[in-house]
C-alpha cells in the first residue's frame, strides 16, 4: 500500500515540478554561496582535517577554493587549487542536470553502469593524484593547492 501511495505522489506533475524547482533553487543558492563566500574567511569552507593532522594534501584539498574559482569563472586559478575537481565538475554537473531532465519528464532515467575496470582505474588515478601532489619536487608541486 505504501508503495502505491509513493508511486501516486511521484506521478503527480505538481509534486515533481515543486521538487525539481527546489533542486534548482538549492543549486543556485549553492552557486551563490560559492561565488560570494571567500575561502579562508568563511565557515562555508572548512579546513581539511587530514592536512591539519598530517601536513599532507589529500585528494580533496583545495576543492572549496577550486569550486569558488570556477563559480567566479577563474578556470586557470581553479586548476591551480585542485585539477581533479576541475576535471570532474563537468561530469557531475551533467549528471545533476540529466537527473533533473528525467525527473521533470517523469521517465525512467537510463542507468549509468561502470565496469569494475573503470572503477579501479578511477581509484588508481585518485591514489596517484594523492601521492604525486605531496612530492615536493617540480612538476609535482604544481598539483599542490
Amino acid at each position: 500500500m505504501y508503495k502505491k501511495i509513493q508511486e501516486k505522489i511521484y506521478q503527480s506533475k505538481t509534486v515533481r515540478m515543486s521538487i525539481g524547482l527546489l533542486f534548482i533553487l538549492l543549486f543556485l543558492f549553492f552557486i551563490y554561496l560559492l561565488r560570494n563566500q571567500t575561502p579562508g574567511r568563511s565557515v562555508f569552507y572548512p579546513p581539511c582535517p587530514f592536512y591539519h593532522f598530517t601536513r599532507l594534501y589529500c585528494p580533496g584539498c583545495g576543492t572549496g577554493r577550486a569550486l569558488h574559482s570556477l563559480a567566479n569563472l577563474e578556470i586557470l586559478k581553479a586548476f591551480s587549487f585542485n585539477i581533479l575537481t576541475v576535471l570532474l565538475t563537468p561530469f557531475l554537473l551533467f549528471s545533476f542536470f540529466r537527473f533533473l531532465y528525467y525527473y521533470f519528464r517523469n521517465t525512467q532515467k537510463p542507468e549509468i553502469h561502470f565496469s569494475g575496470k573503470a572503477v579501479w582505474i578511477f581509484f588508481v588515478i585518485v591514489i596517484l593524484f594523492w601521492i604525486l601532489r605531496n612530492i615536493s619536487f617540480w612538476p609535482f608541486t604544481l598539483l599542490a593547492p
